[in-house]
């Protein structure tokens, strides 16, 4: 493993016929670096693979197998850091499979002739958005001689030998009866899946705190609340990232149906009209779909109206919190 070493000189990585890269700065995670590269493959190139063993496999794993397992030649790898979109469940599948798509698009081949890579964080959403706008600059950018660049892109360097790592962690699994020591690094997910695996193969079963049927103790207004802030969340992003919250307003059962009124809060006038939308376009998705969640979190049909108001420290006001479900009455939750 290279440790503490120079980067190569770019002249020294010499091109390999067939292979041309593309890189692009596609501020998956953070502005101004690089992060997202784009290799291409001649026809005809044959390619293997070989995968992890571990049984929960993040989503560019399992659309790679599956990619590879339909026979088809492989024309282009697309890899991206800052995000691994691993523990992302059906919509990580789904990102993963259109990120190939557009990368397809753009080369004109079957978008299971490309195969996705991915490391970085863990549990977060995969931004397909910046990695679609990213990509065409990646196509703009081929060519053979690119490798220094590609491995500037994809590539960390450790400042530690792991043959310098092993006796430390023999050392401490000396000190206690541990029942595992795992190594990890919480900045590149690394191990981070199997400490997950093995802390909930060690935790002990507690004693039943509620009867079996007993789903939560939160009222299902709260749940409510929280499916409309999850929706904005989903649809903002990162430009109202937590600076939104949601007071019911009315809350009104009638035969098949449930009136539900709702004040989206946010804390400045600019925050108000990305939420609006264009023509009150975002809001009108965000209501539907949080809708369409109530209705089925409920059982029963449900009228929903959303109305945004600014509201400066929101987040400070005891009162608010209150309403809002988030702290007790009297104090401090």
């Amino acid at each position: 493993m290279a440790v503490n070493l120079s980067p190569p000189k770019p002249e020294d990585l010499l091109p390999v016929k067939g292979v041309k890269l593309g890189v692009a700065e596609a501020g998956i995670r953070k502005a101004g670096r690089k992060d997202l590269l784009l290799m291409t493959l001649a026809e005809g190139t044959r390619v293997a693979g070989v995968f992890t063993q571990n049984r929960f496999c993040a989503a560019p794993v399992q659309v790679a197998k599956e990619h590879l397992a339909s026979g088809r030649s492989l024309r282009a790898f697309i890899v991206n850091t800052g995000n691994a979109n691993a523990g992302t469940g059906k919509e990580g599948l789904a990102r993963a499979k259109a990120s190939c798509g557009e990368a397809a698009r753009l080369l004109g081949c079957d978008s299971r002739q490309v195969l996705p890579f991915s490391t970085g964080v863990i549990m977060e959403p995969l931004p397909l958005e910046r990695i679609v706008a990213g990509l065409p600059a990646c196509v703009a950018d081929l060519r053979e001689d690119n490798w220094a660049r590609a491995a500037e892109t994809i590539m960390t360097t450790d400042t530690v030998p792991k043959a310098r790592i092993l006796p430390v962690i023999e050392a401490y699994r000396g000190l206690l009866d541990f029942a595992e020591v795992v190594p990890l690094s919480a900045r590149t997910g690394d191990n981070v899946e199997r400490l997950t695996e093995l802390l909930l193969a060690h935790l002990p079963e507690g004693e039943r705190l509620y009867p079996e049927d007993f789903l939560t103790d939160q009222p299902e207004r709260f749940f409510v609340a929280e499916m409309i802030r999850e929706r904005i969340l989903h649809h903002t992003r990162e430009e109202i990232p937590y600076s939104t919250g949601v007071v019911l307003e009315s809350f009104q059962e009638e035969e098949g149906l449930v009136r539900i009124q709702a004040e989206i809060l946010v804390e400045r006038e600019g925050q108000k009209g990305i939420l609006i939308g264009c023509g009150g376009a975002m809001l009108k998705a965000v209501g539907t779909e949080a809708r369409q969640q109530i209705e089925e979190f409920l059982g029963t049909k449900v009228f929903l109206g959303l109305f945004v108001k600014v509201r400066e420290g929101w987040r400070e006001d005891e009162g608010t919190l209150e309403a809002m479900g988030l702290l007790e009455k009297g104090g401090e939750d």
